[in-house]
C-alpha cells in the first residue's frame, strides 16, 4: 500500500500522526467539553493513552482498515485536532469520525478537515459512500454533516451511554454522486484539496 498522504486544504494541512503528537492529544482531546461530544473519548484522559492511540495507526492503514491524520494549520505543526476514515472494504465504504480542540470550535475547520478527508476517500479511494454518526445533541456536528452534504438516515434512540447517561445517536450518509454534485457549487468545502504523497 502507498505511503498516507499528506492533504493541504485552502488552510489546513492534514498530515499523519507521530509519536510527538501524544502531548498536545492529551491536552486538547483530554478537555472535557471535547469528549462530552463525542462517543469513544474517555474522561479523564490519562497517562499513556495519547501514545498508545497514535502507535496503533500505521499498523491499522497498512492493512486497509483506517486512516488517521492530524489536522494542523498550514505552515505549522502544532496538532489541532485529527480526523479519521474507518474503511469497511466489503462495501466501499468509510465511516468518518473527527474531533478538534475546543480552542478551534467555530472557525469553520471541522467541515474543511473532514471534507479533505472525503475528498481522499473518493477521489483516491474509490468509496461509494461516507458514513457518520453523531451524538443528537452535538450541534456542532450536525451542521458540520449539512455543510458537507450528507444526507440525515436515521436516528438511533438511546443508542450510546456515555457518563450514566443515555444518547441518541443520529446516522449521516454521503453518496459519490452527491459529493460530485456538490463539489461543482461555490460554497462547497471540496473546492480546494491538493494531496501530497
Amino acid at each position: 500500500m502507498e505511503p498516507q498522504p499528506v492533504i493541504h486544504t485552502v488552510r489546513l494541512r492534514l498530515r499523519p500522526l507521530v509519536p510527538a503528537d501524544a502531548p498536545r492529544v492529551r491536552e486538547l482531546a483530554g478537555e472535557r467539553e471535547v469528549a462530552a461530544l463525542t462517543t469513544n473519548i474517555p474522561h479523564p484522559y490519562e497517562a499513556g493513552m495519547a501514545e498508545r492511540w497514535i502507535a496503533i495507526h500505521l499498523g491499522h492503514y497498512v492493512r486497509g482498515e483506517l486512516a488517521t491524520w492530524a489536522v494542523t494549520l498550514s505552515g505549522e505543526e502544532p496538532l489541532m485536532g485529527a480526523v479519521s476514515l474507518h474503511f469497511d472494504a466489503p462495501h466501499n465504504r468509510a465511516e468518518a469520525s473527527y474531533w478538534l480542540g475546543q480552542v478551534f470550535w467555530g472557525y469553520g475547520y471541522a467541515p474543511e478537515a473532514v471534507g479533505a478527508a472525503i475528498y481522499y476517500a473518493f477521489e483516491h479511494r474509490g468509496l461509494q459512500k461516507i458514513t457518520a454518526s453523531v451524538l443528537a445533541d452535538n450541534q456542532r456536528s450536525v451542521r458540520v454533516m449539512e455543510k458537507l452534504g450528507f444526507v440525515l438516515e436515521g436516528r438511533q434512540r438511546r443508542q450510546i451511554c456515555k457518563w450514566e447517561a443515555f444518547h441518541d445517536l443520529l446516522r449521516y450518509g454521503l453518496l459519490r454522486e452527491e459529493f460530485a454534485a456538490q463539489r461543482e457549487t461555490e460554497s462547497s468545502c471540496y473546492y480546494y484539496v491538493k494531496m501530497e504523497t
